[in-house]
């Protein structure tokens, strides 16, 4: 049992919202309590909003979710994070789609098909696409700064290790 901050009442935990930062994982207002505030916050501040909502929903960022099903939503999703990825590094459609057939649909390193949307490695220094990678080998590289030396230690390491 718990009691809400708001409504002063004891209720069981399962009542009160989820909420990984504090001790007992939920917030201190029950469900009720928590979606009435937010409800009303949401009334009173929507003029705040309303532009860049309506804005986002004529381009189609901002889905109705009955109106459209799972698989759409997943492909409409791709796309927009693929747009921000060509845009990040100036690249065109044509040539991501020509990179990717180019690698044979899969990563550039580990020469695995991708199973989600690959990662466009370049140059920090130049901001040039060197190719496309599957997150782990991005976050190899990233790991290890783009420097040559480490991944030279790091074969020397595996080879003498092995013997």
């Amino acid at each position: 049992m718990k009691k809400c901050i708001k409504c002063n009442h004891f209720k069981d935990i399962s009542e009160f919202p989820k909420r990984k930062r504090t001790k007992d994982g939920t917030r201190n207002e029950c469900k009720q309590c928590y979606s009435s505030r937010l409800s009303k916050w949401a009334k009173n501040n929507n003029y705040k909003h309303q532009d860049k909502y309506l804005e986002r929903k004529a381009k189609g960022i901002i889905l109705e979710k009955p109106n459209i099903s799972e698989s759409e939503q997943i492909k409409k999703e791709q796309h927009y994070r693929r747009e921000y990825y060509i845009k990040s590094y100036g690249l065109l459609l044509d040539q991501y789609d020509s990179l990717l057939s180019d690698q044979e649909y899969s990563c550039a390193i580990c020469k695995k098909p991708f199973n989600t949307t690959p990662c466009i490695d370049h140059c920090h220094k130049t901001n040039t696409v060197r190719g496309l990678l599957c997150r782990k080998c991005n976050l190899m590289l990233g790991l290890a700064k783009d420097n040559p030396d480490i991944f030279n230690n790091a074969m020397e390491y595996l080879n003498d290790a092995c013997i």
